[in-house]
């Protein structure tokens, strides 16, 4: 693989409204009763793993609310059948929706080191 670092990528957005079953109103900038926001959920991924990898990896938080979702169009296919955000991508390819998993992202990128 070389020097070359892993990207990973948390795209957080606006959910669409089919019935996600949580208590906050679907469609809401809430989220399923989340105590802290995804992008700071994200920085706490970032120290995570740069505890494990250091530069090895690269966690980038990305709001597609900023650019519209159309600016990502292999998010916005994921988010209009109802993968959840946020959507978690490792390496260019969505592995994770509706949660940051730090032990599943680790597992992940231990395969993706390994390969």
């Amino acid at each position: 693989m070389g020097d070359e670092k892993i990207l990973v990528e948390v795209f957080d957005g606006k959910a669409v409204a089919i019935g996600c079953g949580c208590s906050a109103p679907c469609g809401s900038d809430d989220g399923c009763g989340a105590e802290i926001s995804w992008k700071e959920a994200t920085e706490k991924l970032a120290e995570d793993l740069g505890r494990t990898y250091g530069e090895k990896v690269e966690v980038k938080y990305v709001d597609t609310r900023e650019k519209g979702i159309k600016a990502y169009p292999m998010i916005q296919r994921l988010a209009d059948v109802g993968y959840p955000f946020p959507i978690i991508s490792i390496g260019g390819k969505p592995r994770l929706a509706g949660a940051i998993d730090v032990e599943q992202i680790q597992s992940m990128l231990d395969e993706f080191l390994s390969a």
